[in-house]
């Protein structure tokens, strides 16, 4: 439905139903993952933010 979570070599980016990987999320992804915080809780945060993706499209909104 408009957005999926990808794991790479334990590393989760979110990315559209193109691939495309969704910048703001991925970025902050990285920075929870610099922060040495477990790969469990990146990924809980990773399904956090795919929940929000995808009712922002549901509710047809955008990040400003």
């Amino acid at each position: 439905m408009g957005f999926h979570l990808q794991s790479r070599e334990s590393k989760y980016h979110l990315v559209d139903d193109t691939d495309t990987p969704v910048n703001q999320a991925n970025q902050f992804l990285r920075a929870l993952e610099m922060r040495g915080l477990s790969s469990h809780t990146v990924r809980s945060y990773g399904f956090d933010l795919l929940l929000f993706y995808r009712w922002l499209t549901q509710a047809n909104a955008e990040i400003g």
